[in-house]
């Protein structure tokens, strides 16, 4: 007989037999591996923000910012969206987040003003932005006031308002603050001293700059009735500036300097940053359900509720508050940026006209819950203890919103357009009821 070898078969490594061929080489899974491996690395990779002349992750995390605040004001307990949001039951809220991107846009837009304008320019604007926010806190405040009187709702019943002109004088000062348009007066009054703050980082100032802000955060956390600026805001129990200053002031140098701490930003691994923000996050999550049971441990009588107040109250922006924002902040601004593509695909329609239009949408949001709360509490049946009934809610308000945000440019187009027909057919017939009174003076003469 005639000795017969096993047939061959080629592949990529060169010849092997047939009987070596039916079982993987032992580099075959590893090799297996290393493809999948690049084959997701490299889908990931593709996910990434890849940049432009807006940032649009910003507005990304401000229209989040947005929606979780009409969440939070809109509606009862529980609600679905509230595991998203945190209900403003959670370590901080979406207003921390509303206030230091404030503060990093106004630092992003008026670096480059000063760079291609000139610090006199930029200041100009800075007040002429801050005087166009006085007036829309001002009227805010005296139509949401109205509207709230009007539809008698919770939050004005029972309030006595023994010298109306006195309290139109204190908010038009911006003396007296008032439910959900208090934010607003703190905001305008940042805006107002932002000039300042761009002064001394143009002078290459800025660690005095924070050391200031940050200072004057930590003199109001242990002397909060002495350190009050710029005056004594009444029915303001939330939004008291010597504190969240920080959060702005903080947010405008990141911005301003912001190619500079993005550069230095780029050194660090994106995935093992994103993989210890995720645990960090993580951890906090599973602090804040176990919180009572936690700080209770070290509270002399057994209530953590002195210990949560000192750590994470939101008035005071306590510094467990600011900790839990600045890593989720970062958490939300890696993930966004590794992950740009599919986010944008899911909720980036939502989320950017909101967040780039956030005074409209904070301002409408006002009218929404004024009118939400008067009107759907008659509906029969509704009960705001049932969390589809609440989400619903808060599904339809937040719908309405973005609905104003996106038809609002289209409305301004034609009234602009309306008001330039109007002005071709009028100039013509202007034009022949003047001609006489023309020829009348040119014979005069």
């Amino acid at each position: 007989m005639v000795a017969t070898t096993p047939p061959t078969l080629s592949n990529a490594t060169g010849t092997v037999s047939a009987t070596s061929a039916t079982l993987p080489a032992p580099h075959t899974l590893v090799e297996r591996f290393a493809t999948g491996h690049a084959h997701i690395a490299a889908t990931v990779g593709g996910w990434r923000y890849t940049g432009g002349k807006r940032d649009l992750r910003i507005d990304f995390l401000r229209g989040f910012a947005v929606l979780a605040m009409v969440a939070d004001h809109l509606g009862g307990e529980p609600s679905w969206l509230h595991t998203i949001t945190g209900g403003n039951q959670f370590l901080f809220s979406a207003a921390e987040g509303f206030v230091f991107i404030s503060g990093l846009v106004m630092g992003i837009v008026y670096a480059g003003i000063i760079a291609k304008q000139g610090v006199g320019p930029a200041m100009w604007k800075a007040l002429r932005r801050a005087g166009s926010l006085y007036m829309l806190t001002v009227v805010l405040t005296f139509a949401f006031i109205s509207v709230s009187y009007m539809l008698h709702l919770p939050w004005v019943v029972g309030v006595n308002v023994s010298d109306p002109v006195v309290r139109v004088i204190e908010r038009l000062t911006l003396h007296r603050a008032f439910y959900l348009t208090d934010v607003l007066l703190m905001y305008t009054l940042l805006v107002a001293v932002a000039p300042l703050a761009f002064i001394l980082m143009v002078n290459k100032r800025t660690p005095t700059l924070l050391a200031g802000s940050w200072l004057l955060w930590a003199l109001y956390q242990r002397w909060p009735d002495q350190v009050t600026v710029p005056w004594t805001i009444e029915d303001n129990s939330v939004f008291h500036l010597a504190a969240w200053q920080a959060l702005f002031f903080t947010g405008l140098v990141i911005g301003y300097h912001r190619e500079r701490i993005a550069a230095w930003a780029r050194r660090i691994p994106m995935m093992p940053y994103l993989t210890v923000l995720t645990l960090l996050c993580a951890g906090l999550i599973w602090f804040h359900r176990h919180s009572a049971e936690i700080l209770g441990r070290f509270s002399p009588d057994g209530d953590p509720t002195v210990l949560t107040a000192r750590l994470f109250d939101k008035g005071d922006v306590r510094i467990g508050r600011l900790i839990a924002f600045a890593i989720f902040f970062q958490f939300f601004l890696a993930l966004v940026t590794v992950a740009w593509q599919p986010l944008f695909k899911a909720v980036g329609w939502l989320l950017l006209p909101l967040g780039q239009s956030a005074l409209l949408a904070y301002g409408t949001h006002l009218f929404v819950i004024a009118f939400f709360t008067h009107y759907v509490m008659q509906i029969p049946g509704f009960r705001n203890t049932s969390a589809l009934q609440n989400t619903a809610m808060q599904v339809a308000g937040i719908g309405i919103i973005f609905l104003v945000v996106k038809l609002t440019p289209a409305v301004k187009s034609v009234v602009k357009t309306t008001r330039e027909t109007i002005g071709a057919i009028v100039a013509p017939s202007q034009q022949v009821l003047t001609a006489p009174l023309r020829i009348t003076e040119r014979r005069g003469r």
